[in-house]
């Protein structure tokens, strides 16, 4: 059975510009998605599935992300809860991927999730908080996620394109991996060929525990 192959169109209307739809529209089987010469803005993470390829044109091929926009946190939150208080105005919209730590919980102890609302400085998340958060401790929400990421997935593969980030030398998430440009997490047969990352606010390809990588 041959290779089923999707051409990615960019939508500006998509928080992925196109690319994860085009994810989502291959077979069960999965398949390779090409994405052409270009500059393709992502507001959240490009989620792949066992089988996927995502393939583009060299470096005229660029993923990119906005500067980082970090707000504290007004109220403790509670582990679980899925509404957060932030301080200020809130620069965040509907679709966007964030992440949320303090100083005790970072790395694994963060989460990181889609804005799902906003109603004046009262934020609706589409996951649960992993940990708590406190204000003594400086928590806060950062629009920042992964480029790319995978978890425990089989047989994905990247090749023939860079991820620009912003630099961002102030933010804490220099140190947490979880923000890397690419992310897989126990993947298995994992194959990145010809992937540049510049700029980004985190480490760039992240592989963490997993397989023929």
């Amino acid at each position: 059975m041959m290779n089923e192959v999707i051409t990615a169109s960019l939508n500006k209307d998509s928080a992925t510009s196109g690319i994860q739809e085009a994810i989502d529209a291959l077979g069960e089987r999965g398949g390779s998605v090409r994405i052409p010469a270009g500059k393709w803005r992502l507001r959240q993470s490009i989620v792949l599935r066992s089988g996927i390829s995502l393939i583009g044109d060299g470096t005229a091929t660029e993923l990119t992300i906005a500067a980082p926009r970090a707000r504290f946190l007004i109220r403790d939150a509670r582990k679980g809860s899925r509404s957060i208080y932030l301080r200020g105005r809130v620069p965040f919209v509907a679709d966007d991927g964030v992440g949320l730590n303090d100083r005790p919980r970072q790395w694994w102890d963060g989460t990181h999730a889609l804005v799902k609302s906003v109603k004046g400085n009262l934020v609706r998340l589409s996951e649960p908080l992993n940990r708590g958060l406190r204000v003594k401790e400086g928590a806060q929400i950062v629009s920042l996620f992964p480029g790319i990421t995978a978890v425990r997935r089989d047989e994905v593969s990247l090749r023939d394109l860079t991820l620009r980030g912003s630099r961002d030398p102030k933010g804490r998430w220099w140190q947490d991996f979880t923000y890397s440009a690419v992310h897989t997490v126990h993947c298995r047969g994992v194959r990145i060929q010809n992937v540049a990352v510049i700029d980004w606010p985190s480490d760039g390809i992240s592989v963490q525990g997993g397989s023929d990588v």
